[in-house]
């Protein structure tokens, strides 16, 4: 997931902007094209950090989880 991230923003660092602007290239006005960019590079960030927090988080979880199933005596 890091990996993917890094070659997401890399891609775009490196003028991926471009790949997006011809799919958007008649319906929006400059502006538009601007914010729209905007908010795939954001939603794609967002998504991205949520997913790697999730991969770090959740196996602690789970450990946590089965320690108290295992643990449990009776109560």
């Amino acid at each position: 997931m890091i990996q993917s991230l890094n070659s997401f923003q890399t891609h775009l660092d490196d003028g991926g902007y471009d790949v997006f602007m011809d799919l958007l290239k008649n319906p929006l006005t400059d502006e538009g094209k601007k914010g729209t960019l905007q908010y795939i590079r954001s939603e794609f960030v967002f998504f991205s950090v949520a997913a790697i927090s999730a991969g770090v988080v959740m196996p602690v979880r789970i450990i946590a989880s089965i320690w108290r199933t295992k643990n449990n005596k009776g109560a």
